[in-house]
C-alpha cells in the first residue's frame, strides 16, 4: 500500500534555484503524495516564481499543492512547523528551496516504511553535494554508524513521522536548526533509521544557511550554525525533554559543538596570519615609489598572495580530493537504527 506521503518545501529568498527544487517534488515515480511549499516571506522573486511553475503545473501525479507565504519572516524552525500545521500525510518528507529530490525519493521513502517496524519516527538518508550550477561534487553520508551525533540527519534529507510535530507544544521562540529538534523528539518518541542511500541533490552555494567553503565568510557562516544547534538544544533541553536519557547526549552535543566553534576560530586565525606572506617574505616589502616599477610588480603579487582566497581556493580543492577519495568504497545498502 502506497502511504500517503507530504513533502515540505520551505524557502526564502530563493530564486535562483526554487524552480529546480519545485519540479523536482512535482515529477516524482510516485502517486501518493502532495506538497506543501512555505515561503517565508522572501524579498527576492522566490514567490513569484512558485506561483508562476504551480500555475503551468500539467503534472497530476500529486494529490495536492498548497502554497503559503507568512505575513513575516519566521525564521527556518517556525516557518517550518506552519508548513507542517498544513499537511495531511502520516509522514512528512522535508526538502529545502535550494536542494533537489531525486525522482524516486517517495518511492524508497515508502519502501523502506513498509519494510520498518512501527517504533520509527524518523528517517535520514545520505545526499549527494552539488554546486551552484547542479555538477556533482561528491556523496556525503551525514552519520556514523552506532554513534548518536546531533543531528543524526539534515533537515532536506529526512522524512518524519507527524508525531514528532503533532505530540509536541507550539515553538514560541526563534530558532534556527529544525533538524536537531526533531531528531530529539523522534528519539523521545522511538528509533530513528539511517539509510546512507542518496535520495536528494544538496546545492552549496554562498547564501546557503548552513555554509560549506573554504573563505572567511564560509567559516562564519558555520559558526553560526554551530551557535543555532547550541541555541535548540538548550530550548529542547529547558522546554521540551522527557526521557532524562537524552542528557548526556545533549550535554556531550553542546560541548562538542563549542569545540568545534573553537576549531573554526583557529582556521580563521590561520587566514588571517596568512602563511603563504610570511613563507614569500612578502611582509618585508615596503613601497618605495609609487613610481617604482619593482614596487608596483611586488605590490600586485603581494596583493595576490596575501588574499585569503588563495589559501581557501588550495584548501577547496585538497578537500574535495579527499572527500571523492572517502566516498568511493561507500556500500549505499547498508541501514542502521538508533534510539535512547
Amino acid at each position: 500500500m502506497n502511504k500517503l506521503l507530504s513533502i515540505v518545501i520551505i524557502s526564502y529568498n530563493q530564486e535562483k534555484y526554487i524552480q529546480d527544487s519545485l519540479l523536482s517534488a512535482l515529477n516524482q515515480d510516485y502517486n501518493n503524495y502532495e506538497i506543501i511549499i512555505s515561503d517565508d516571506c522572501s524579498t527576492d522573486n522566490t514567490w513569484q516564481i512558485i506561483n508562476e511553475i504551480v500555475r503551468n503545473n500539467t503534472n497530476t501525479n500529486s494529490h495536492n499543492i498548497m502554497l503559503n507565504r507568512n505575513n513575516e519572516n519566521l525564521g527556518i524552525v517556525k516557518n517550518y512547523q506552519k508548513a507542517l500545521s498544513l499537511t495531511t500525510g502520516e509522514w512528512i518528507v522535508g526538502l529545502a528551496g535550494d536542494d533537489i529530490a531525486k525522482p524516486n525519493r517517495l518511492q524508497v521513502t515508502n519502501e523502506i516504511l513498509q519494510q520498518s517496524p512501527n517504533d520509527i519516527f524518523a528517517i535520514g538518508t545520505g545526499f549527494d553535494v552539488i554546486d551552484e550550477k547542479g555538477r556533482y561534487i561528491s556523496k556525503n553520508i551525514y552519520f556514523k554508524k552506532n554513534k548518536i551525533s546531533l543531528p543524526l540527519f539534515p533537515g532536506f534529507a529526512s522524512s518524519i513521522h507527524r508525531k514528532t510535530f503533532s505530540d509536541f507544544p507550539a515553538i514560541k521562540t526563534n530558532l534556527q536548526s529544525e533538524d536537531i529538534l526533531y531528531t530529539l523528539r523522534a528519539l523521545e518518541l522511538g528509533k530513528i533509521l539511517l539509510t546512507n542511500t542518496s535520495l536528494v541533490e544538496h546545492r552549496i552555494h554562498s547564501n546557503n544557511i548552513t555554509s560549506k567553503g573554504t573563505t572567511i565568510e564560509a567559516y562564519k557562516g558555520q559558526i553560526k550554525n554551530y551557535e543555532n544547534a547550541i541555541k535548540t538544544i538548550e530550548y529542547y533541553k529547558a522546554s521540551e525533554l522527557r526521557n532524562k536519557k537524552l542528557l548526556p547526549i545533549i550535554d556531550n552535543q553542546i560541548n562538542d559543538f563549542k569545540s568545534q566553534i573553537k576549531s573554526i576560530n583557529f582556521i580563521i586565525s590561520f587566514y588571517r596570519m596568512n602563511i603563504f606572506k610570511k613563507f614569500c617574505n612578502l611582509h618585508k616589502i615596503e613601497p618605495f615609489s609609487k613610481r617604482n616599477k619593482q614596487y608596483n610588480i611586488y605590490f600586485k603579487i603581494k596583493v595576490l598572495i596575501e588574499s585569503y582566497k588563495v589559501t581557501g581556493f588550495l584548501l577547496k580543492k585538497l578537500m574535495l580530493f579527499l572527500r571523492k577519495r572517502r566516498n568511493t568504497d561507500k556500500n549505499i545498502q547498508i541501514i542502521s537504527f538508533f534510539n535512547i
